[in-house]
């Protein structure tokens, strides 16, 4: 009988666990932009890095491409990826969104964008 509340036990005390462990998707984001003034790119950058969505931010300035790792969301859309560019969301073209560890990245030179 106590075998048997004890393992009563441990599964509804598991239960209680498993539910309010919330899953923590990761986001990946890359795109091709156009900020052809380096200081306003590094601006940008230490701006995207306040976002409390974003857990690391990549701008190169040579290859005018981003990479961004997300966390503590449940989804990622391209309008809502945009707009992290601020003054300079409309230079932003060729989009990819994915799930980290799920998803493939596209590998650089990104091909097949329509601009």
């Amino acid at each position: 009988m106590k075998t048997l509340l004890s393992l009563s036990l441990i599964f509804v005390l598991a239960s209680f666990s498993s539910h309010s462990q919330q899953t923590n998707t990761v986001f990946f984001a890359q795109c091709m932009f156009d900020i052809q003034n380096q200081a306003e790119m590094s601006v940008l950058q230490d701006e995207m890095n306040a976002n409390p969505y974003v857990e690391m931010v990549r701008l190169d300035y040579h290859t005018q491409r981003a990479l961004i790792f997300t966390h503590d969301l449940s989804q990622l859309t391209e309008a809502e990826f945009t707009t992290w560019f601020g003054t300079h969301a409309s230079t932003v073209y060729c989009v990819q969104i994915g799930v980290r560890g799920t998803d493939m990245m596209n590998p650089y030179p990104f091909t097949n964008c329509q601009q």
